[in-house]
């Protein structure tokens, strides 16, 4: 158990940057969907706008 928490003190940083890198990962997925699904709905409304395309190609960078 010490040889783990050694390790986990030495990784500390590299560890918490990819707790948010995953995070963050995941809140984009959710994003791009919502977006993706607001996009398609406002195309088939007819009321499309160049904001939704906009923000919606900037979330697929």
């Amino acid at each position: 158990m010490k040889y783990f928490r050694d390790i986990i003190s030495k990784n500390r940083l590299l560890i918490i940057s990819y707790i948010v890198a995953g995070v963050l990962i995941a809140f984009f997925d959710n994003f791009n969907a919502h977006y993706y699904q607001k996009l398609i709905d406002s195309f088939t409304d007819g009321s499309l706008s160049i904001k939704n395309i906009i923000v919606y190609g900037c979330a697929l960078l």
